[in-house]
This record gives C-alpha cells, sequence and structure tokens, in this order.
C-alpha cells in the first residue's frame, strides 16, 4: 500500500479493538507487536483456546484473529462463535500451515483471510486486518444502502397505493356528485312540472266550486228576488226574503272559505304567529289533527315574502302530518333561533320515515320536503329533519331575520303599519264627555298587535276606558285582581293559563265582573266551555266593531243593576 494512505487508514482505524487467539505466547507477541506497529491506537486482547469464549463474550471486537490449532476448540469453532454475536466481524485465520488447500478451505468456511505465519514481523497479517475491515465498512455501507433502497421501494409502493386510493375516492366522489346532480336536476323538473300541474288543479278547484257553488247560489238569489212582486202576498214576500237572505249568507261564507283558503286575511292584518294559530284550527276542525301552536309574537321575520312562504310551508307540513304521520296531535312552534335567524318547527309523534328517503318530491297534493327545502334555501334559510321510525317526525325551518336594535322591534311592519293606521284614524275632535264614571275594561290577549287594535278602537268611544292589558293568561288574573276592572275582554287561547282557566279562577275572585270571551273561531264547544267558566258572551274578532262595544256597555249595565239590587 502506499506510504501516503498509511496515515489516513491509521486514523480512521486508530480505536481498533483486536481479540488476538493463540496457544503459543511468542505468537501472540508477535503479532501484537506487528499490530501496535501499523495501529498505534489499537486495543488487543490476548486469549487462548480455552479462555477465547470468555473474552468474546466480556466485549465486542472489530477483529478477530485466531490460530487453527488450539487446545479443546479450533479455529472454525472461534469463527462459528464470533459470528454468532456479530456476523460481520472479520475472523482472519493466522497459522503455520502453509498450503494452497487449507488457504481454499478457511476462505470457503468462512474466514475473512488466510495468513501463515511467516518470519517476523509479521507484515502481512495487519495488511489482512486493514483489508478484511474495509471489507467490512464497504459491505455495512452496501447493507445501509440496500436497506435504504428497500425502505424508499416500499415508501413509493405504499404512496403509490395511498395514489390510487385518493384517486379512487375522487372518482367515486365524482360519480356520487354526478349522480347527486343529475338527480337534482330531474327534482327541480319534476318540482316545476308539479307546480305547473298544482296551479292548474288549484284554478280548476277554484273554478268548481265557483260554477257549482257560489254562482248557483246567487242564481238562485235572483231567482227568488225576482219573485217578488207586487202582486206576491206578504207571507210570500217575508218567505222569499228568508230564503234570499239564506243564500246570501251561504254566498257570503263560502267567499270567506275561498279567501281563507287563498291567502287568509290573518297573515297580512294581525301577523304569523295568528296566522299560524287560525291554522291550527283550520286544520282541527277540518281533518281532526289537534295541533298545538306555540309562537312567539316577536320572532316573525320581517320580510312579508318571507312569512308567506313560512305560512305556506307549515301549511304543507300539517298537511303531510294528516296524510302520511298517523298522528292525533303534533305541534306547530315558531321561536328566534340566535339574533339573525327564526325557527318554525312542525313535530308528531306518527309513524315517521328515514330523512335521506324523502328527498324526492312529494307524490299527490303539495311538493314535498324537497319543493320546501328548495325554496327556503333561495332566501337564505335552511331546513333539519329528524325522525325515527314509530317515534314520530320534527321538520325544523330557519329563515333570516335582519337584526334590530331594539329588542321591542322585533315585530312585523303590519304590526306598524296597523299601530300607525289606528293613530292616523284617530279624530281631531275629542268625543263628548261621558256623564259618570267610565266603563273601565282590561283587555286579554297574547298578541300585542291585537291588544293595540282593541286599545285604539275603544279609546275613541265615550265612557269607556282601557285600564290595562294583559299578554298572557296568569297576567290578566293578577292585574283584574289589583285594578278591579268592570269588563275584562278574554282572548280564549293563551298561554301559561288559557281563556277558560283564566275566566274561571276570576269569577271566583270577582263572582261580579264582566268577562266577554274573544276568539278568531266560531266554535260551539270552545263558546260552551267559556259560557260555564262564566263568561257572558263570546264574540269573534272578526265580526263588527260595534257588536264589541254594545256588549261590553250592556255588560256593564247588567253589573251595574245587579250591584243596585244587592
Amino acid at each position: 500500500m502506499p506510504e501516503s494512505h498509511t496515515p489516513k487508514v491509521r486514523s480512521a482505524l486508530h480505536k481498533l479493538r483486536i481479540l488476538l487467539v493463540d496457544d503459543h505466547p511468542a505468537d501472540v507477541k508477535s503479532a501484537a507487536d506487528a499490530l501496535r506497529r501499523e495501529f498505534p491506537e489499537v486495543s488487543i486482547t490476548e486469549a487462548d483456546g480455552e479462555s477465547f469464549p470468555e473474552a468474546l463474550r466480556g466485549d465486542s471486537f472489530d477483529a478477530v484473529i485466531t490460530d487453527e490449532a488450539l487446545r479443546g476448540s479450533a479455529g472454525k469453532s472461534v469463527l462459528e462463535q464470533v459470528h454468532e454475536c456479530c456476523e460481520d466481524t472479520p475472523v482472519i485465520l493466522f497459522t503455520g500451515i502453509v498450503s494452497a488447500d487449507a488457504c481454499s478451505a478457511a476462505l470457503n468456511a468462512g474466514f475473512a483471510d488466510f495468513v501463515s505465519k511467516a518470519p517476523e514481523p509479521y507484515s502481512r497479517l495487519s495488511m489482512s486486518v486493514r483489508m478484511a475491515l474495509q471489507r467490512r465498512d464497504l459491505l455495512r455501507e452496501a447493507k445501509l444502502k440496500d436497506e435504504s433502497n428497500r425502505r424508499q421501494h416500499e415508501e413509493l409502493l405504499q404512496q403509490r397505493e395511498e395514489l390510487r386510493a385518493v384517486n379512487d375516492t375522487l372518482e367515486r366522489r365524482i360519480e356520487d356528485r354526478t349522480q347527486v346532480s343529475e338527480r337534482r336536476s330531474q327534482q327541480l323538473r319534476m318540482l316545476a312540472s308539479e307546480l305547473t300541474k298544482a296551479e292548474e288543479r288549484e284554478r280548476r278547484r277554484l273554478a268548481q266550486m265557483l260554477h257549482d257553488d257560489l254562482q248557483q247560489m246567487l242564481v238562485a238569489a235572483r231567482m227568488h228576488i225576482t219573485a217578488i212582486t207586487p202582486e206576491a202576498s206578504p207571507t210570500r214576500m217575508i218567505e222569499l226574503i228568508r230564503h234570499v237572505d239564506d243564500l246570501l249568507d251561504r254566498s257570503i261564507r263560502l267567499s270567506r272559505n275561498l279567501t281563507h283558503r287563498a291567502s287568509p286575511p290573518v297573515l297580512y292584518d294581525a301577523g304569523l304567529a295568528p296566522a299560524f294559530e287560525w291554522l291550527g284550527r283550520q286544520v282541527e276542525e277540518e281533518h281532526g289533527l289537534e295541533v298545538e301552536v306555540d309562537c312567539d309574537d316577536e320572532a316573525q321575520p320581517e320580510s312579508q315574502d318571507t312569512r308567506i312562504f313560512l305560512y305556506q310551508a307549515c301549511r304543507e307540513l300539517l298537511f303531510n302530518v294528516v296524510k302520511h304521520a298517523g298522528s292525533k296531535r303534533c305541534k306547530l312552534a315558531m321561536h328566534r333561533a340566535g339574533n339573525d335567524e327564526v325557527q318554525v318547527s312542525v313535530c308528531d309523534e306518527g309513524t315517521g320515515f328515514d330523512p335521506d328517503e324523502k328527498g324526492e318530491i312529494g307524490k299527490g297534493d303539495g311538493f314535498g320536503l324537497f319543493s320546501i327545502r328548495e325554496r327556503l334555501e333561495l332566501i337564505g334559510g335552511r331546513m333539519e329533519i329528524e325522525s325515527v321510525a314509530g317515534e314520530g317526525t320534527c321538520v325544523r325551518l330557519f329563515a333570516p331575520v335582519p337584526m334590530s336594535d331594539d329588542p321591542q322591534m322585533g315585530t312585523n311592519e303590519v304590526h306598524r303599519t296597523l299601530v300607525e293606521a289606528l293613530e292616523e284614524t284617530k279624530p281631531d275632535v275629542q268625543p263628548p264627555a261621558f256623564n259618570g264614571a267610565p266603563i273601565r275594561v282590561l283587555l286579554a290577549d297574547d298578541h300585542r298587535i291585537i291588544r293595540a287594535s282593541l286599545a285604539g278602537l275603544l279609546r275613541n268611544q265615550p265612557g269607556i276606558e282601557v285600564a290595562g292589558q294583559a299578554g298572557d293568561g296568569q297576567e290578566v288574573i293578577e292585574k283584574a285582581i289589583s285594578l278591579r276592572p268592570d269588563v275584562v275582554v278574554m282572548d280564549v287561547t293563551m298561554p301559561v293559563v288559557d281563556g277558560v282557566e283564566a275566566t274561571r279562577r276570576l269569577m271566583q275572585e270577582i263572582p261580579d265582573l264582566c268577562v266577554i270571551a274573544l276568539s278568531m273561531h266560531e266554535k260551539e264547544d270552545m263558546q260552551q266551555a267559556m259560557r260555564e267558566a262564566g263568561a257572558i258572551r263570546y264574540l269573534t274578532k272578526d265580526g263588527p266593531p260595534d257588536m264589541l262595544i254594545a256588549a261590553i256597555r250592556s255588560c256593564h249595565a247588567k253589573r251595574k243593576q245587579s250591584q243596585a239590587v244587592t
């Protein structure tokens, strides 16, 4: 080896640890001296054929040099035991046997080299150690590269599999979204067709009702009128007039029913909450479905279009309950969901269904849940469906509501318009003074707009004073006991305590109090319940205002007469 390479080799190998196994002390010393001359920093452990196993167990070595002929062992045994500890540690056979066959056998057995014990200074031994260590390092480096290449190959295979999996997932998602898009396109086409058919069905239904009912009654009324001639007897004329009056009354009721079905006035006049109460009553009267209505007056959206849509959607949902749920009762609620949303929900206790299977357009009449969701999303809202088979369904509609800094401004523009209209119609000239104490009236209704309308109506009546207002049954009981009014105008349907129970409790506390029941509906059972509770009169909210004023004066007059007698 060139001399210029020697310092580099020595620098790299200056911390060698070598195990020297030989039974001949002189050979051991000569070999150790030769190694120290070549590797000044080398650490040499000396052992014979009997002690080398213990030395091998006690330390690790970079190289092992062993003689072939050992006491109790042989060079091949040393090779095997060394490789059991570290398979890449080079073992050099250092022996006095010199033959080509012995050299070939040693190399085939796995020895790193075959070195004969030539006369000193054993320079061949040092070169053999150096070459064996270099070969070992090269093998280790090659093994590390192979291991690194193997890991890289495995990582590439894994990345390829992951890429294939991602690609498959993307393809499936694209396919799924394509199917969803195609299905939604088909649903929209079906929806457009269903809307057209529904409009045509509604036109035909209205035309049939007008032709078969309203027109026939008007024609009959006209025929009866033409029969009223000077020649007819008074009895006959009275009979004909009664027939005409009956026909006109039926015509008015039919036209009112048509108006309510097409566009309920209560929705525009009083707001969404009263409209929901009216809708609940109508569904119960027509279909036998008991609808519990729980609505916050201040929660409804300011947009009239949104109010109309929510009303139509809830009407559709209630009809779905009637047709599909198999439930005898349900709940319709409206509340604020945060500052910028109103939540309207329809919940039943019916058969339930799988929401994933109800994305399709409903069959028959109506447009189904898909249509409601589509129309709701157009105004910036959303729909949530909870349904469990056998336990019922709850459909929640969320619609946007403009935010307001004033907590009292939650009422809609219809409320403001009506209240302003009442103020505008207030006469410039005050009514003439009423002789005697005014009739003090307490107004009880859970809708602020109704209370405001009633207060505006009564304020212009001579001799009538609005003593106070109450928004629920418990409040009217407390205020009546505190204010002691002459008359209480009591809404039948109120929260906390309903009108029937509130009337019953008030009559126990104030037996001579006049209670006039006021409702949106002409239901005999409701009238009977209020009369049994103690109400003197039962009026509808859409009746003539003069009837309410007359009832207040009449009730107060009877109360005064009763007090005078006692």
